[in-house]
């Protein structure tokens, strides 16, 4: 193992391997997965988005818990816009995932919160995450901010001048 060692978050860390891949170990240094991982995200709410570089470069995404186990696994398929990828680590609950080049909210078990209708989301912060969508009849852009359930609770104006 080599000295590159993330964050301690939950009694877990992640500490790069000499194959320059991440595994987790616990408080006392004992190692809890060998470094497999090729993209992590810090523990949060009991769990990590992690992700592994497979054969022909597919890259399948993980929710893992603190024991290193497979929570929801989030594998590429046929149909690009299908597949869902996550684009950070968990805030409050709730992690922004992207399928079809839209984005969502997804809770610690993988399952949508939201629908996979953001062109941009902001992790939670505060109970509340930013967004920016189309909207489908005006065909203007919508802003605002939605709670953690998924429901749109601020819609932001723009400036008048």
């Amino acid at each position: 193992l080599s000295n590159q060692v993330s964050l301690l978050v939950d009694g877990r860390a992640f500490v790069q391997g000499s194959n320059g891949k991440w595994g987790i170990i616990d408080k006392e240094g004992n190692l809890i997965t060998e470094p497999v991982y090729n993209v992590i995200y810090p523990f949060n709410s009991g769990v990590a988005v992690v992700s592994m570089v497979g054969e022909r470069w597919t890259e399948t995404w993980y929710i893992i818990d603190t024991e290193g186990k497979v929570v929801k696994t989030f594998a590429p398929v046929a149909n690009t816009a299908e597949t869902i990828t996550l684009n950070g680590g968990f805030s409050e609950g709730v992690a922004i995932a992207t399928k079809g080049y839209k984005k969502g909210l997804i809770d610690t078990k993988g399952n949508p919160v939201t629908a996979f209708v953001y062109r941009l989301m902001r992790p939670a912060s505060g109970g509340m995450a930013y967004f920016e969508k189309m909207d489908d009849k005006t065909k203007k852009i919508v802003k605002g901010f939605l709670d953690t359930k998924g429901k749109e609770m601020i819609y932001l104006e723009d400036p008048m001048f």
